[in-house]
């Protein structure tokens, strides 16, 4: 009988250390999927409720948006600065006129260069419109 109690008592202690307990900060999150509670759409530009957030757009197939995706996903779950994903479709007007929206406070009135873009609304209105990977790392890493 000791020996079967010390057997179990074995295994359930091998068990036990082979469990972990995690909080939110110790998920690792590798895809822009994983973030639903970030992700917005396109209509939604303007109605969060942060008064300053950026939004970030990425497509899936945009190897731009691939190499910087862990710089990102770790910005965003920082949660240093509100930011909300959009995953770019055709609904989004694409242009090399990026300057003339800012001010903008509705969606319809704002194109993106391409993809990553990044967007930062102050107040419900439009203030900054940046387009590749390296200026956007660069606004991102004054914010953390």
């Amino acid at each position: 009988m000791k020996k079967k109690l010390l057997s179990l008592t074995f295994t359930f202690l091998t068990l036990l250390s082979s469990c972990s307990i995690t909080n939110d900060s110790d998920l690792i999150y590798e895809d822009y999927n994983q973030l639903e509670e970030y992700q917005i759409t396109w209509k939604d530009l303007f109605s969060q409720s942060n008064s300053e957030y950026f939004v970030y757009i990425y497509s899936l197939s945009c190897l731009h948006c691939q190499n910087i995706k862990e710089e990102i996903i770790s910005f965003v779950i920082s949660e240093k600065y509100p930011t909300y994903l959009i995953e770019c479709t055709k609904d989004i007007p694409i242009s090399n006129n990026i300057e003339d929206c800012i001010g903008s406070s509705s969606y319809v009135d704002v194109v993106i260069k391409g993809t990553p873009s990044l967007l930062q609304i102050k107040n419900g209105y439009l203030i900054l419109n940046i387009a590749g990977s390296k200026e956007i790392l660069s606004v991102l890493d004054y914010y953390s």
